[in-house]
């Protein structure tokens, strides 16, 4: 019986020089944002007015993320990549002569919109890449490549922060912002559908009965409806729960104040689950492609839920590193599961739309969360935000799950009706 040939790597072409330009300007805005709440601090900024500036983060960036999914079905997937990676190299650099909490929060923002402009366009260039059943890996490989990133910024930032001023962290992270940002111009290609020419359309009919120059038209409204409707929830659930906790100011403010962690150790206790992330990767996206993206959502979140909870409780900064290691486990199987299933929901023409659509939607609502969650917890402590992180992520596992029931009836995916 001959061999069964082995399928071939998706690391190649696109998926190589993403995954490992993600790693890189992931871990260059890791070497300072698991601190940042502290630096706030130092700029004499309350715990509330932190929150406020996160939450600007976030709903600035949930906009801009909409925007950057029509943007890249009308201009190409690789600008939208490029342009705002010499956008972030700019303002890091800048926010590093902040002398106001205000002006350092204009600046990282701004860095935060460009970073969200690329979404939409990470996603697609990634499905368009790589053909259907293989999606999944794809995911799976970019996501190691970020829980890399996530787990090396922190430790280079442990390293750094003994012998450089904040101000030197954000010198080398645009340093490393503008090298991501050449290699991605020279080596990236686009992949964005383009319409034939009304000569090639006279030879080889289009098979799809559009205009030339014309796409298919999304309503905002087609989120409320069907499996987008369960997809939404699931965006509304993951933002919420990652916004007030391991992205939000949250938890580096309660290991400071509850442990007495110093910035190093909480850059340690960002690093160390990525990179165990990292390591099982690619199980997880084989626990996708096997098992399917919902339960791979619901597993993550269910999984970082009880994590955050026992946090709490958390005795030593040991017990403390395990729980932040377990986190960053749960939430990565989270991502890769949820990317493939907003992947699998759309057609290429209109997927940066959707994908956006989806992202501006968590995104404003996580945005919000932040200060409100801030507000309260002037009085019940930041360990709140463990709570209601751990609530949003049981109500994101169940809709996830739905989800991937609802497009088991032989839905077509948005943009086939």
């Amino acid at each position: 019986m001959a061999p069964v040939p082995r399928p071939e790597s998706v690391f190649r072409g696109n998926v190589a020089v993403l995954s490992v330009s993600v790693a890189c300007a992931v871990m260059a805005g890791m070497i300072w944002y698991p601190v940042l709440p502290l630096y706030y601090r130092d700029l004499q900024a309350t715990d509330y007015q932190v929150s406020v500036a996160y939450g600007l983060l976030v709903i600035v960036g949930s906009f801009v993320q909409l925007a950057g999914g029509y943007l890249s079905d009308r201009f190409g997937r690789k600008p939208l990549i490029v342009v705002p990676t010499f956008i972030n190299a700019a303002v890091v650099l800048a926010a590093g002569f902040s002398s106001s909490w205000a002006a350092l929060t204009a600046f990282v923002v701004t860095q935060n919109a460009a970073g969200a402009l690329q979404m939409p366009s990470f996603l697609t260039i990634i499905a368009e890449t790589v053909p259907p059943e293989r999606q999944g890996d794809a995911y799976a490989l970019l996501e190691l490549f970020v829980s890399l990133g996530l787990g090396l910024g922190p430790a280079l930032g442990a390293v750094l922060l003994p012998r450089l001023p904040f101000r030197g962290l954000f010198a080398v992270s645009a340093a490393i912002y503008l090298a991501v940002a050449v290699v991605r111009a020279v080596a990236l290609r686009e992949t964005r559908p383009r319409m034939r020419t009304q000569a090639r359309r006279a030879a080889a009919p289009d098979p799809l009965p559009l205009p030339l120059g014309a796409r298919p038209a999304f309503s905002p409204g087609a989120l409320f409806r069907g499996r987008l409707l369960w997809l939404a929830v699931t965006a509304v659930a993951v933002a919420v729960g990652v916004n007030v906790t391991v992205y939000g100011p949250f938890i580096p403010l309660l290991l400071h104040d509850a442990l007495s962690l110093s910035k190093r150790q909480i850059d340690v206790l960002y690093s160390v689950g990525p990179l165990v992330a990292a390591a099982l990767g690619l199980a997880m996206g084989r626990f996708v492609a096997r098992r399917g993206p919902g339960p791979a959502v619901a597993w993550g979140l269910g999984g970082a839920g009880v994590c955050l909870i026992a946090l709490l409780v958390a005795p030593t900064f040991g017990w403390a590193l395990a729980l932040m290691t377990g986190a960053g486990v749960f939430l990565q199987l989270n991502f890769i599961g949820y990317d493939t299933l907003r992947a699998v929901a759309t057609t290429p023409e209109m997927r940066g739309r959707v994908v956006g659509a989806l992202g501006a939607l968590g995104g404003v609502v996580g945005a919000l969360s932040v200060p409100l969650v801030g507000k309260w917890a002037e009085t019940a402590g930041p360990g709140l935000a463990c709570w209601v992180g751990a609530v949003f992520c049981a109500a994101g596992a169940g809709s996830a799950i739905v989800a991937e029931r609802w497009g088991s009836r032989d839905e077509p995916a948005l943009g086939e009706r």
